[in-house]
This record gives structure tokens, sequence and C-alpha cells, in this order.
């Protein structure tokens, strides 16, 4: 009831349900306090398609290009350009964006820049630490970015790599973000969701979640 729980992910899409949340992280300790927000409540739903599918509604950068406002596509014979907020986070992979799954592995290598969003790069535990530094550039940014399409999006990220640190010692979560963008000028947003509304006191947010009847979360 007192453990530590975090999550960190950094991969590929090979499906149409992920999230764009690649280097999104989750912390429960006492109850949730970082978390993956957002309610699945309707695949394709206003909610889904502007918050919870996107990476707004994770623990992750966004970067923010004001054009980046190209209008999702019409679907075949079921659905009308649509505008979808714009985030300032990752490419729109999967179905619900426009562009069906890979069927196998082989669909999935010939279309390797559209599909290929991030990977583990280094990965390293003990009893002490764990450590795992990933990189996330193509998550934001592939051959196709600038080039004006939908799922593409414009050019925003040219570098990205996040490294997640848990040190089970002092039980302590660091995240340490190295990213560029393409142009100083765009808005970059270091995104923490919280179950309750953060408390500010000098220098430092704090997460508070309270006791339940639940025995496995005391309040943290």
């Amino acid at each position: 009831k007192d453990a530590t729980f975090v999550t960190f992910k950094a991969g590929n899409n090979y499906w149409s349900h992920n999230h764009l949340d690649q280097g999104a992280f989750t912390i429960y300790k006492g109850g949730p306090l970082a978390i993956d927000s957002g309610l699945y409540a309707q695949y394709g739903s206003d909610h889904h398609m502007n918050y919870d599918y996107q990476t707004i509604a994770h623990n992750i950068i966004t970067v923010t290009d004001p054009n980046d406002n190209i209008a999702q596509p019409d679907k075949k014979d079921k659905e009308k350009s649509r505008t979808i907020a714009n985030d300032g986070g990752q490419r729109r992979i999967g179905s619900g964006w426009g562009e069906a799954a890979p069927l196998d592995l082989n669909e999935w290598l010939l279309k390797k820049d559209f599909y290929h969003t991030g990977s583990i790069e280094k990965y390293y535990q003990d009893e002490n630490f764990v450590v795992a530094i990933a990189n996330l550039t193509p998550a934001y940014t592939n051959i196709y970015s600038g080039s004006g399409t939908f799922s593409d999006r414009t050019r925003r990220v040219e570098d990205y790599w996040r490294t997640f640190i848990y040190d089970r010692v002092n039980d302590v979560v660091l995240i340490y973000d190295n990213i560029r963008a393409s142009d100083a000028s765009f808005t970059k947003r270091s995104i923490l969701h919280t179950m309750n509304k953060p408390l500010l006191s000098g220098n430092k947010l704090i997460s508070k979640v309270y006791a339940q009847t639940n025995p496995s979360q005391q309040g943290g």
C-alpha cells in the first residue's frame, strides 16, 4: 500500500488506439499524482479527438506553431472535413486520423517513416536506479512534416530526447528534456496533469491526493 508506481513509454505506433503520448509518464504514490488525463467516453467524439487522444492530455512537452491549422480531410463517405485543435503535440497517427493501421509487419516497414514514433535508446536498472533515455524526435517530425499534410503537421521539432530516472533509494522521479524547436518563437509547454488543482509554493508545484477508503489510496 505504500509502493511507488511509475510508468514511462516511448516507442512506435502499431495500431489505431495508441494515443499521441510517446515520452509520457505517470506517478502513483498513495494515490494518482501525475496522471494520464482525459475521458474515453466515445471514440471519435470532440473530447476524444481534440483532447483525450492528443498529446496535450499527457505529461509531455508540446511545441505550438500557430500556423499548424490544417483541417482533418474528408473520410471516405463517412465524415466531412473537420477542424482539430492545435495542441502543439505529436504527429497524428492511427485510424482515427484517417490512416489505417498496418495489416502486418511488411506494411509497417514500407511506411516506417510514418509509423516510427520513438525508441528507448538506453535502459539501465539496478537496486538503486532505473534510467531510460528516449529519442522522441520522430513522434513530432518525419520527412513529410511541413509538406502540408494534416497527419504529419508542420515542422516544429528538430530534436527531442527525454531522460526518465527513478531513484529507488530516495523515492524520486527525475525528468530531463533536451528539445530543439524548428523556430525559437514557437511556444513550448511542459505539461503535468494532476487529479486536483496543484498548489504553487515559491518555485514549487505541489500535487496532492487525499486518502480514500481504498487501502491502496492512503493519500500522497
